[in-house]
């Protein structure tokens, strides 16, 4: 199934109590941005290092921020996509040009999550801007993907939400629309 088919399951979960929460960053015009397509390993670095602000933010916070799950130390090097058949088990995700982070709902504010970001790209020198959103979801489980919403869905969800409510985030900060629709 299409993750367009969980849209209105998306609408509908983002006004319950759920347990997880989603970021999802996408380079905005990809293609045209000669930094990204010419040093793919230093945005590699830069993405999977954020993993490790993240762990000093729960310390700092006395908090359990990220999921863990099965986050794959491989991961921080770059690894081709065909070796791996489920890449929802990462943490983050990359597909691509895009990448999600998975963490525990209200263990960060999104505010906070977006300024460690912003300013991670600074000090690893990223200069091209990402769309972003970020969503709640109810569970990690695929065999329930079914009847509650899904992790795997929220990266293409999100993908869609942040290109079309234009929220940017680069370097230099971010723009937020807190309203997220399609």
């Amino acid at each position: 199934m299409s993750y367009s088919e969980y849209i209105d399951m998306f609408y509908d979960t983002q006004n319950k109590e759920c347990p997880y929460r989603a970021f999802t960053f996408d380079i905005i015009n990809s293609r045209n941005q000669s930094e990204y397509i010419n040093n793919h390993e230093k945005f590699l670095n830069c993405v999977y290092s954020f993993y490790d602000v993240l762990k000093e933010e729960e310390t700092l916070t006395n908090s359990t921020i990220l999921l863990e799950d099965r986050f794959n130390i491989k991961a921080k090097t770059h690894y081709l996509l065909a070796d791996v058949i489920d890449q929802n088990i990462y943490n983050p995700m990359t597909l691509g040009d895009m990448i999600t982070y998975f963490v525990h709902n209200g263990s960060i504010k999104t505010e906070r999550f977006l300024e460690l970001f912003s300013n991670h790209l600074n000090k690893h020198e990223i200069n091209f801007p990402f769309h972003f959103a970020t969503g709640i979801y109810q569970t990690n489980e695929y065999k329930l993907g079914g009847i509650l919403l899904y992790k795997g869905y929220m990266p293409q969800i999100l993908e869609k939400i942040g290109k079309t409510n234009h929220s940017i985030i680069s370097k230099d900060g971010y723009i937020f629309e807190e309203e997220q629709t399609l």
